[in-house]
């Protein structure tokens, strides 16, 4: 029995629906399969994209180049010998406050003598203000 014969035995109508569905199928498989492999081509061209990066970052990664090695260890050095020169500028220079001092000092030292003195004077005058109120209320006692 072959797929003739059923096919005469079904009817035209029916026959034509088997055909018609088995078309539909190979179609909607050829369909499904072409979508598939494009998402596929899609999906894998993605992929090999990220690979392609992924793999680029680690050549990257893998030879720095100047950046981490002798090029930044020469800007540190001579950063450092700038400073250091810098240093040893504000170190040789002479002292710009040391004349000002001496003779800030010698004038306060004056100063400092003078206030001395002038308690030593009041001191005797208080001492002499008392000794002449002690004679005057002597007197005034004297008198009555």
């Amino acid at each position: 029995m072959g797929i003739a014969s059923v096919l005469d035995r079904a009817g035209p109508a029916l026959a034509t629906g088997i055909v018609l569905a088995l078309l539909t199928g190979a179609a909607s498989t050829v369909v499904a399969w072409r979508d598939l492999s494009s998402a596929s081509a899609v999906r894998f061209s993605n992929i090999t994209a990220e690979l392609e990066r992924l793999r680029a970052d680690l050549e990257a990664f893998r030879s720095p180049g100047g950046r981490f090695t002798t090029h930044d260890g020469d800007r540190h050095w001579q950063r450092m010998d700038a400073i250091e020169a810098r240093i040893r500028e504000q170190e040789m220079r002479p002292p710009r406050l040391n004349t000002a001092l001496d003779q800030h000092e010698k004038e306060c030292q004056h100063i400092h003598d003078m206030v001395i003195r002038h308690e030593q004077q009041i001191k005797h005058i208080e001492t002499e203000q008392d000794r002449l109120c002690a004679r005057l209320q002597a007197c005034q006692g004297n008198r009555r």
